[in-house]
């Protein structure tokens, strides 16, 4: 059993959790572009073959030619949008894992979270004071204001 104390949770670690969930979205929206690129070709090639007996190779291979290279570019840009996207989720995965396994009130306080409500991914925690007073405050209840606003919960 560890006996050291748990490092504070603050601001900083909440908003680089956080940095790095935005992140791992737009690597998955990355993946998603990937994979709609993708299936652009093969529809156009599976149209292409679907229709093949309504029309002659060579009449319109002026036109089949540049449509599969253009095809085969596709393609390479998808397999790489795709294996960029999968090798950044990986990363910010092994991320995150870190800060769970460095931080475990963070993963103590999603974990509880989560079960309730699925799409949360982040939390972010802020204090705010609200002070109404009628009249002019006096010395000793000023500085206890003070005191009141300067500690860290």
């Amino acid at each position: 059993m560890n006996n050291q104390p748990e490092p504070p949770l603050d601001a900083l670690v909440l908003n680089e959790m956080q940095l790095l969930l935005a992140e791992k979205r737009t690597a998955l929206a990355t993946l998603r572009t990937g994979i709609a690129i993708f299936a652009f070709p093969l529809s156009v090639l599976s149209v292409l073959i679907a229709t093949s007996k309504a029309y002659e190779l060579r009449e319109v291979m002026h036109w089949l030619v540049p449509l599969v290279l253009i095809n085969l570019g596709l393609i390479a840009l998808a397999v790489y949008l795709t294996t960029r996207a999968l090798r950044k989720m990986w990363h910010y995965d092994r991320l995150i894992a870190e800060y769970k396994r460095t931080h475990a009130r963070l993963a103590k306080l999603l974990a509880r979270v989560q079960p309730r409500n699925p799409s949360v991914t982040s939390l972010q925690a802020r204090w705010i004071y609200l002070i109404e007073h009628d009249d002019e405050l006096d010395d000793p209840a000023r500085a206890r204001l003070a005191a009141l606003l300067e500690t860290n919960y």
